[in-house]
């Protein structure tokens, strides 16, 4: 991933430098382009929000395809994640979208305007790297002042565009120093200002909190949500952090084995998951193996792997017979000390303190975990490991999918 961005970072350097050297004045990335794209950086901080929208997206490495059939939208203004596991091809639709690889088939357009013609310097999108690939022999104003400088703008409407967004991302008195003498959320703040200099109408944020300890992650994802909001900028967020994802968008387009899995808000995936993936990677789910014995209008009978029985209300969409996976999350776990029907005999319990939280790891008859989770409503806590304890799954919020 290190050498990837390493890539990006020359590539993204070099498509730029020759215009900083041939094309002088605003206005020279221009031609060709729609009202949408066309005109220079002059006026406030931000522009008009433009909508992504990205339409079968396919690329390869080799023979090796790494994205097929990628289709989402941003609408204007709006902040959406691209969320998925390591190598699913999050940074590929990134690289597509910036400019720096040319996909192998599918359309890409910021508002009227298809890029597949248009360079990488002349899409007016900014980017920040996982690493934030700052120029370490610039300082901070120097860094942020670069995409200017590039644009041929005047020292003077530098200097107060600098100086704006030095403000904006709280960087008093830090403007001299040279990365390696900021903190890691200092160098963040610095990225962000560099890509958001030449007024972007998109903004490309690729893992930009994965370098940074958990506490600061949190205020700095706090503090960019109130940026973006603040300058209505659309925006692109690449995470394999869930937790993030769900903190920073509006929208998650969750992809897998690169392609795209479901597309909703954290809530919709999170309640209602299109696939066994998609209830798996967005919060935590249990797994209980079944077979499905019975299937009538208004109820079903799964027999679990454990040999017991639930009676699940509604029809499924599985014949009698087939194997499902029964899935079910912490917070719809209840434990019991009395056995009555439709409750599950556990044979071990291990209770875990998480500050207002009770974590219970749960052990069914045949050896099957399960996660519940409570409010601890007391100081202290004790469950004697001797008293029999049984568990209940809240049923109408039970997930059952195909078997794998």
């Amino acid at each position: 991933m290190l050498s990837t961005l390493a890539t990006d970072k020359k590539k993204y350097i070099n498509r730029r430098l020759p215009e900083c050297d041939s094309l002088g004045g605003r206005g020279r990335a221009s031609a060709g382009l729609s009202p949408d794209l066309a005109g220079g950086i002059d006026g406030p901080l931000g522009n008009d929000a433009l909508r992504l929208s990205v339409s079968d997206l396919s690329h390869s490495y080799g023979a090796k395809q790494v994205i097929g059939d990628i289709s989402f939208e941003i609408p204007a203004g709006e902040i959406v994640a691209l969320l998925g596991p390591s190598g699913c091809g999050k940074t590929t639709v990134l690289r597509a979208i910036a400019g720096l690889i040319s996909p192998r088939s599918g359309v890409i357009r910021l508002g009227s305007t298809d890029l597949s013609q248009i360079p990488a310097n002349a899409r007016r999108i900014g980017v920040v790297f996982q690493s934030f690939a700052l120029f370490p022999h610039f300082t901070v104003k120097q860094n942020i002042a670069y995409p200017l400088a590039c644009q041929r703008v005047p020292r003077r409407d530098r200097s107060g565009r600098v100086e704006e967004l030095v403000g904006l991302l709280r960087l008093e008195g830090l403007v001299d120093r040279l990365p390696r003498e900021l903190s890691g959320g200092q160098q963040q703040r610095v990225a962000v200002g560099r890509a958001l200099a030449a007024n972007p109408s998109l903004l490309l944020l690729d893992e930009p909190f994965g370098a940074l300890d958990r506490g600061l992650r949190q205020d700095l994802q706090v503090e960019l949500l109130k940026l973006q909001r603040s300058l209505g900028i659309t925006t692109l967020i690449i995470t394999h952090d869930q937790e993030e994802a769900q903190t920073l968008a509006s929208r998650l387009v969750l992809m897998n084995d690169g392609r795209v899995e479901q597309i909703g808000s954290p809530c919709e995936i999170y309640d209602a998951p299109a696939s066994l993936f998609a209830n798996q990677f967005i919060g935590h789910s249990s797994q209980i193996a079944a077979t499905v014995v019975d299937n009538r209008d208004t109820e079903s009978v799964l027999r679990l792997s454990t040999g017991e029985q639930l009676v699940l209300p509604g029809k499924l969409d599985f014949p009698t017979g087939d194997h499902v996976v029964l899935t079910v999350r912490p917070e719809h776990v209840r434990l019991h000390s009395r056995m009555l029907q439709g409750r599950l005999k556990v044979i071990s319990i291990v209770t875990l303190p998480l500050g207002p939280t009770l974590t219970h790891n749960i052990i069914l008859s045949d050896g099957t975990e399960l996660k519940a989770s409570e409010p601890r409503r007391s100081a202290e806590f004790h469950r004697s490991q001797d008293l029999p304890t049984f568990v209940e799954l809240d049923l109408r919020r039970c997930k059952v999918f195909a078997k794998r």
